[in-house]
């Protein structure tokens, strides 16, 4: 009984093992050969070949050395087959004469030359080791499939690879994936089948890039992209419904052509009317499956015209605690002469900025600056992470609040007399601001480390303090006005109003696209030192 039991238990996993392996993808190594040209890339023994030095250095008379480099750091370094050390190596008290030398690394062909010793000379000698490679040949593809080798996607079927174990994954929609691990041998040619099963149509997700938009803007603003992962051609509908239930909108999709694929909504019903203030909710239906995301129509979101600050997304320097719409990229470029009061020009700032929403409420950005002018020209780049939130109040006003911290990293101390906001230093920075249709009022405090050479070894910190006034002219127009006092304190000494910073930007959408051009002034004013740094600016924003 035992053993008819157990009998039809095996039976009865191998069956399920059959079926589950025929249901999928496979790829199946087919044979290994030797690489026809596997003696152009190693030299046995071959010690025949004489080294031609790149450089030579005379000596005293009665001293002699080598000096062995190479590409890859560590190599092994033989003469004579006696092992000297690791490249690169300076190796004295060699007679005159002619040596063997071998230089060899884990994953490298091993280098077999010679080289000549001259008393009185120091011999230099470059020498480019190359990796270990064989060839991955991959055969019956199927048309329109993507391979991919270590993540990356490659062009053609025969690939010459590093040597070692590499993850293969072979990809063509309405089809299983093919993967597995394959051990590339130096020297070899190895060839691999793909063999590829159809998958059934399934709905995996289905979502939006953002949750609340402003049909009134006529670029990326105003729209909402959904976005349904599937696996196989078919045919769907998209319909979005009212707070009601009631049916605004209808989209037939009649084919898929690939995994991904985005349909964007304009905010408008299906005669082409905007629709009011409120919920709505999208549902994507095929092959009897169905999944739904929602999504805000609010006629108070304004488009957040902004510029990359060393603390994250804000107006000036100062950080701003609106969002950004997560999914967002933003690249930033501004330049402009800057004047001292009274000694006249001072430098020109370039400055570069780029700026990821990864989500509504989590947004990373880098910045990179240089003062061109100045005979030795600083240059200042960092990072920063801002986070942030909001709370509406009613239908058309909202709380926001944001946090961020960062670090910046200059060559040289601009402005003297210094101790203003000049980008560098440890930073951590809060904001509160208050949205309504027509203008936003934020006010932003940050406390800087080392806001003077950034190298955190002097004691020395700055606490800024600032407001900002922006107004919402229409979609196409910002008027941003700002201003913020600089709090000094170093060794012991506090300067409370070290230095008052203001400025005025003009921010202007350009057509139906997400970018601006940027025009402004800004000030820096030292009132203890009765100098002040006054300045234009020219930029624009790119905005994905």
């Amino acid at each position: 009984m035992k053993k008819t039991t157990l009998t039809v238990l095996l039976f009865a996993f191998l069956t399920s093992a059959f079926f589950s392996y025929a249901e999928e993808s496979i790829l199946t190594e087919i044979d290994e050969i030797p690489e026809a040209s596997a003696s152009t890339h190693s030299h046995p023994e071959d010690f025949t070949r004489e080294l031609t030095p790149q450089g030579v250095t005379i000596l005293q008379a009665s001293k002699s050395q080598v000096e062995i480099r190479s590409n890859v750091r560590g190599a092994s370094v033989y003469i004579n087959n006696n092992y000297k050390g690791t490249t690169p190596l300076i190796i004295s008290g060699l007679h005159p004469g002619r040596y063997k030398l071998k230089l060899e690394k884990h994953g490298y062909e091993t280098v077999h030359t010679s080289i000549n010793v001259s008393r009185g000379e120091t011999r230099s000698y470059n020498i480019n080791m190359e990796k270990l490679t064989g060839i991955l040949s991959f055969v019956d593809v199927p048309a329109g499939a993507s391979i991919y080798v270590d993540s990356s996607l490659k062009s053609s079927t025969w690939l010459r690879l590093e040597a070692g174990y590499h993850t293969i994954k072979v990809r063509k929609f309405g089809f299983y994936d093919a993967t597995g691990s394959i051990y590339v041998r130096p020297h070899s040619v190895k060839n691999v089948s793909v063999s590829m099963t159809e998958c059934p149509f399934e709905l995996i997700s289905f979502y939006s890039n953002h949750t609340r938009f402003n049909p009134q803007y006529d670029n990326q603003a105003g729209q909402v992209s959904f976005t349904a992962n599937v696996t196989n051609d078919g045919t769907a509908k998209l319909s979005i419904y009212d707070a009601e239930a009631q049916l605004v909108y209808e989209h037939d999709i009649s084919n898929f052509s690939t995994w991904t694929n985005t349909y964007t909504w304009n905010g408008r019903n299906s005669l082409g009317e905007m629709l009011p203030n409120g919920k709505y909710t999208a549902y994507f239906e095929a092959a009897n499956q169905k999944l739904s995301a929602t999504v805000s129509i609010d006629y108070s979101v304004k488009l957040f015209l902004r510029d990359i600050t060393s603390s994250g997304t804000g107006t000036g320097p100062l950080l701003s605690a609106r969002s950004t719409t997560g999914g967002s990229f933003m690249f930033s470029f501004s330049t402009g002469p800057e004047f001292n009061i009274p000694n006249g020009f001072y430098s020109v700032p370039l400055r570069m900025g780029l700026s990821w929403a990864v989500s509504d409420w989590c947004e990373l950005s880098s910045i990179l600056e240089a003062d061109l002018g100045l005979e030795k020209i600083p240059v200042i780049f960092g990072a920063s992470l801002k986070m942030s939130n909001q709370n509406d109040l009613g239908s058309s006003s909202r709380i926001c609040y944001a946090a961020s911290f960062s670090y910046n990293y200059t060559s040289r101390e601009v402005r003297p007399p210094y101790g203003c906001n000049n980008s560098a230093g440890l930073g951590i920075a809060a904001a509160l601001g208050f949205e309504t249709p027509v203008l936003y009022i934020g006010g932003t405090s940050q406390f800087i480390f080392s806001p003077v050479d950034s190298r955190l070894t002097k004691n020395e910190s700055l606490w800024q303090n600032g407001l900002i006034l922006t107004a919402f002219v229409n979609s196409s127009l910002n008027i941003d006005l700002y201003g913020a006092i600089d709090s000094f304190f170093e060794n012991g000494n506090t300067d409370w109003m070290r230095c008052i910073e203001s400025g005025l930007l003009f921010k202007i959408v350009l057509g139906s696209s997400n970018n601006t051009l940027n025009l402004g002034a800004t000030s820096y004013y030292f009132p203890s030192a009765g100098t002040a740094y006054i300045g234009a600016r020219l930029g624009t924003t790119f905005g994905l």
